[in-house]
Formats: C-alpha cells, sequence, structure tokens
C-alpha cells in the first residue's frame, strides 16, 4: 500500500479548490477541513496519508495525530520541507511525496521516491471518489508546465532551448 506523504500547506495554497477554504475561513478551520477531507478518503479508499504542517500544533495538541489512517504530523522547531525530507529518508515501502517545492521534490528525485505535484494529488483523489480511472493512474496533467516548472526541467536537464541545434 502507498504512503503519501504531504506537504501540507502547499497542498492547501496551491489547488484552487482547497486554497479558497483559506480564504473564507481562518487558517486553523482550512486545516481541520483539509484533515477532514483527507481522513475520509482514507477511510473509504484505505489510502495511508501523513500530512505535514508546518509549526507547533494549535494549543495542547501533541506533534503527532491519527484521525483513523491518517496521521498528522507538526513540524515544531523545523518546517516542514525537513520533517518531509526525513520521512523521505527514513519511510521504507511504497512511498509518495505530494509537494511543488522543488527541493524536497529533488531528495524525492534523488531517493528514487515517486512524487506529484499538489494539482496532480487532487486530480487523483477526486478521480478516486469519482471514479475516473483515467485520471486515478495519477499520470494527469490538465494544465500545462508553469514557467517555474519549465525553468527546474531546464536546470535539471541543461538549459536547453527547445528546437535550437548546439553549435
Amino acid at each position: 500500500m502507498k504512503t503519501f506523504l504531504i506537504d501540507g500547506y502547499n497542498l492547501l495554497r496551491r489547488v484552487p479548490q482547497y486554497a479558497e477554504w483559506e480564504q473564507k475561513l481562518t487558517r486553523e478551520h482550512a486545516r481541520d477541513k483539509l484533515e477532514d477531507d483527507l481522513s475520509s478518503l482514507t477511510a473509504i479508499k484505505g489510502l495511508r496519508i501523513v500530512l505535514v504542517w508546518d509549526g507547533p500544533p494549535p494549543g495542547s495538541k501533541s506533534s503527532r495525530l491519527q484521525k483513523g489512517i491518517l496521521t498528522i504530523q507538526y513540524s515544531g522547531g523545523r518546517s516542514a520541507d525537513q520533517v518531509l525530507k526525513q520521512l523521505l529518508l527514513k519511510k521504507g515501502g511504497d512511498v509518495v511525496l505530494v509537494s511543488d517545492d522543488a527541493d524536497i521534490i529533488k531528495t524525492a528525485q534523488l531517493e528514487r521516491r515517486e512524487f506529484q505535484t499538489c494539482q496532480n494529488f487532487y486530480l487523483y483523489i477526486h478521480s478516486l471518489v469519482h471514479g475516473d480511472q483515467t485520471k486515478a493512474a495519477g499520470k494527469y496533467r490538465e494544465e500545462p508546465l508553469t514557467d517555474d516548472e519549465v525553468d527546474y526541467w531546464r536546470a535539471m536537464f541543461g538549459n536547453r532551448e527547445r528546437g535550437k541545434k548546439k553549435e
């Protein structure tokens, strides 16, 4: 069974359907709503998810909580990025990183771990719930690459411009 390691605020802010929650609700309520949705998804579809939030837990909560199969982890004095990198290095088995952060994605690639952008993960879980198997494969991309993504891949594979011959 796959374990999805999710960069919480990255998912909350990068997926328009979730980002509007943070605009309409308090940050804590938006977090709770995302946690509830992911918890329901884990219960219905049996996905194993570790959701990592930046900062300390609100109130007197423990830094690691369970909502069914969903694990919620707060980074405390470290960043969520640091916690996710540590989990990528430590976790065995079939792990999938969910983040748009290039630095964490690079760690996943170096560790030969699968990763998905936040939007692709949203499409993936949406397709699981609604039954679209094309998107459920997790390889679906609705929009073209952003300029930042193009720059990232150019940096990874050399700064080659499309269609130009090397002299």
